[in-house]
């Protein structure tokens, strides 16, 4: 999902060669100093040119697409139909029994367009296109002047869709890579919206 964070990751912690490599290998992402010097990667580095436009064109995640967990419900979807649910508690109260997607939908600047029910937590297509690293580029400067803290590809943070029954999908930010983990992991939520510019 994320190039430069990709590039970092396995840089230093892919695999080194024992044959030639060829293009779009299912065999694992190789490390940057056999990127370079391998005669075993030569047709990368012809391909290529740059260890990071290899992890660019080979391994980030294609968007737009519509199979596997980007056919599942949009973030928004999944906050206008879960997010306010409720559960009771043992001590007579109530919680909310999706916390992340509640998170999502109750930011609210009292505004029309960024009021309750405007904000969701991000599903996997729209996180696999906030991710980027010319995405979190573009969108720096803004957030950085309403002085709120900007986004960073090291930051892992959960999407609104689960994988299954007990696991959840989210950006890890170690590899910059799409992956799933249990629903009871404490990642970071972050809220988006579409704005109507007219």
């Amino acid at each position: 999902m994320n190039d430069a964070r990709g590039a970092a990751y396995y840089g230093t912690n892919g695999r080194t060669p024992t044959e030639d490599v060829p293009l779009n290998s299912n065999a694992g992402i190789v490390n940057k100093t056999a990127f370079d010097s391998s005669s075993y990667c030569q047709l990368l580095r012809d391909t290529y040119g740059t260890y990071k436009e290899y992890i660019h064109q080979e391994y980030r995640v294609a968007c737009p697409q519509k199979l596997g967990a980007f056919s599942l419900p949009t973030g928004k979807a999944m906050a206008e139909k879960y997010a306010r649910m409720t559960a009771p508690t043992k001590a007579g109260g109530t919680k909310y029994k999706y916390p992340a997607l509640y998170y999502g939908y109750a930011k609210s600047f009292g505004v029309d367009g960024l009021d309750f029910g405007d904000w969701y937590l991000p599903g996997v297509a729209e996180g696999a296109m906030l991710m980027r690293d010319e995405t979190i580029a573009a969108l720096s400067p803004s957030i950085s002047k309403m002085g709120t803290t900007t986004i960073n590809s090291s930051t892992t943070r959960w999407f609104a869709q689960r994988y299954n029954v007990y696991y959840a999908w989210f950006f890890y930010g170690a590899y910059g890579s799409l992956y799933n983990y249990t629903v009871n992991g404490g990642f970071r939520c972050q809220a988006v919206t579409l704005l109507n510019i007219e």
